[in-house]
């Protein structure tokens, strides 16, 4: 479990990589969720007229994820009093932590099973309960489907390292009198707000993710746990997707 002192306590923590840990957050908090609903749009756009819209918008999510991470890991390597085990990065410890994450990484695995069992069952085309954003991303096609669980897989490293690690030790510091789980409800609102192109929904329901994962987080004192549960998540949309197209052609 994480306790207080081993977060940030003050912004200075951060040495000369502060204001740069600040300019991130702040780019979290007001950009990405702008920029997350244009490059949707554009690509909902596009995928009524190009088949190969959805392997665009992968690429795209590849790219944003990857740096933004490798943006906050750099700021944690040059900050003073902040280290990548204070973003989470090590091996959950102590009987409590590991049973922790081997319980959750299993519940995942389990739903990510019975969501293949349901596809496996299902005949032809069905009615998902998701939003229009969230269906037109699904892959059809087997090129789309590897790329998509490349896409799951970055999805879990990367934002659970941004939102959960990075976002959670920079609120930590600027909050120094707040409690840990204000700190991780705040970095779950912003986790879901930039998953405004789902829309009310979507934006709610990764909000909760959001908390979910975090309190995962501060409960094994590892992203181990929170990266492998989002991306076993992730890696649903994968069969679902074959509900959406049964016949696609193989490209």
């Amino acid at each position: 479990m994480i306790e207080r002192i081993q977060l940030p306590t003050a912004l200075a923590d951060f040495g000369d990589a502060a204001i740069a840990a600040a300019i991130i957050v702040a780019y979290l908090v007001m950009a990405e969720p702008y920029v997350g609903f244009v490059l949707h749009r554009r690509f909902e756009a596009a995928a009524r007229r190009f088949s190969d819209a959805r392997r665009w918008l992968y690429r795209r999510l590849l790219l944003l994820e990857w740096v933004l991470a490798a943006f906050c890991v750099a700021v944690v390597v040059i900050a003073t009093d902040v280290d990548l085990a204070t973003i989470g990065l090590r091996l959950p410890e102590g009987p409590v932590a590991i049973s922790v994450t081997v319980l959750a990484v299993g519940a995942a695995a389990v739903m990510l099973a019975l969501t293949v069992r349901f596809v496996v069952r299902t005949d032809g085309v069905t009615q998902l309960p998701a939003g229009q954003s969230v269906l037109a991303m699904l892959p059809r096609s087997p090129v789309e489907r590897r790329l998509f669980s490349i896409v799951s897989v970055s999805a879990g490293i990367c934002e659970e390292l941004i939102y959960r690690g990075f976002l959670i030790a920079f609120l930590a510091a600027v909050l120094p009198a707040a409690p840990l789980w204000i700190c991780v409800l705040i970095a779950a609102v912003v986790f879901g707000l930039a998953h405004a192109y789902q829309g009310a929904v979507g934006v709610s329901t990764t909000l909760l993710v959001g908390f979910i994962l975090g309190v995962l987080y501060l409960l094994t004192g590892s992203l181990l746990a929170p990266i492998l549960v989002h991306a076993l998540v992730d890696l649903r949309a994968i069969p679902l997707g074959r509900l959406l197209a049964p016949a696609a052609k193989t490209r």
